[in-house]
């Protein structure tokens, strides 16, 4: 098991996927699975068997290819991935964009798209220095 299996992920915000994706293991061909989820720091993967906890492998995602990952934790609905680096949220938006013109994407995966491109507006709000006196006094005054 690595190392870094043994570190908490923090968990970042998650958004519908629900496409087609592939896993492989070390030495191995790539399995289909279904990616139920995605986040800049991970997914979660439904259709693979025979994965542990802790199991480096690599998710194949739509739009933006294979990342090296490790299983953090299997529930019922499949296994938790955690990617070895944070993918951007450009990445994110491509993944969900590829779904969509494939013709997989479901209402959900609709909505959260919707939600990712309003939290990167905000997030680019937040990030924005604020206007200078200057712009603030010409834009109350009109001038």
């Amino acid at each position: 098991m690595p190392l870094n299996a043994l570190v908490r992920v923090e968990r970042a915000e998650r958004y519908e996927l629900d496409g087609p994706g592939t896993v492989a293991a070390p030495l191995e061909l790539p399995r289909p699975v279904t990616v139920v989820n995605i986040s800049r720091s991970g997914c979660l993967l439904r259709g693979a068997s025979g994965l542990a906890a802790g199991a480096a492998i690599s998710v194949g995602i739509p739009g933006i290819g294979a990342r090296a990952a490790h299983i953090t934790r299997l529930t019922p609905d499949g296994y938790g991935c955690a990617f070895e680096a944070l993918l951007s949220a450009a990445e994110v938006e491509l993944a969900m964009n590829s779904v969509l013109t494939a013709g997989h994407a479901r209402p959900e995966v609709i909505r959260s798209l919707r939600r990712l491109k309003a939290d990167q507006l905000a997030r680019a709000e937040e990030d924005a220095p604020p206007p200078s006196l200057w712009a603030r006094l010409r834009r109350r005054f009109g001038r």
